[in-house]
């Protein structure tokens, strides 16, 4: 925790979601930065592969700009009793929203805002079949793919971490996708998914699925 405080000016735990919350962090470091040069950056394309981030950005001149990215930096709240996690733009959460406990982990500052541009990544899917001989093609397409499925949510729920909170089996992700029908896998994790549904829904559909396996 110490060390992502002296390089990222960030509080940080580990939670259940720590991939997405390093690459959040990364990018409210760069966001930061920028600022200080009265410049915004966006990120046009950002993720996770084989231990490493990859964030790709455009660079605004402009300190009114640079204000308006700060805006969207904020904290991503994890209740360790119950797993419900919500992002705020204030440091003010000090229970769980859901199951009321204060047994809470705190990150913060990083971004809330979006990972991709999604008219730069939906032309770059659109162009992708033209480097079909790379050698990781299909790794390439797979994670264009789920970036572009998962860009609308915020956050991803592991489900073997809600299954171990609430003592249920594991559910599989397609069938909790199936379920929940605003749901997406997440390149992040292949065992999480990524929702907008509320908390109650995501604990229905596990506990209803863990009998069906």
């Amino acid at each position: 925790r110490r060390s992502c405080l002296r390089k990222y000016f960030t509080f940080n735990y580990k939670l259940s979601l720590s991939k997405e919350i390093g690459l959040r962090v990364l990018i409210s470091k760069v966001i930061q930065e920028s600022a200080i040069m009265e410049k915004s950056v966006y990120p046009l394309i950002s993720y996770y592969s084989d231990y490493y981030y990859r964030v790709f950005f455009r660079v605004i001149n402009g300190a009114k700009k640079a204000d308006e990215v700060l805006e969207k930096l904020g904290f991503i709240y994890e209740c360790q009793d119950c797993g419900y996690h919500e992002i705020s733009h204030t440091q003010c959460i000090d229970k769980c929203s859901y199951c009321g406990s204060k047994n809470i982990k705190t990150v913060g500052p990083l971004w809330l805002g979006n990972l991709i541009d999604k008219d730069f990544v939906n032309g770059l899917s659109q162009n992708l079949e033209k480097f079909s001989y790379l050698k990781y093609y299909d790794k390439i397409r797979s994670i264009v793919d789920l970036l572009l499925n998962e860009s609308n949510y915020v956050g991803y729920y592991n489900l073997d971490f809600l299954a171990s909170k609430h003592k249920t089996n594991v559910p599989a992700v397609s069938k909790m996708i199936e379920c929940l029908g605003d749901a997406s896998r997440t390149h992040f994790d292949t065992k999480s998914i990524k929702t907008n549904k509320k908390f109650e829904d995501i604990l229905l559909c596990i506990k209803n699925l863990s009998y069906y396996r």
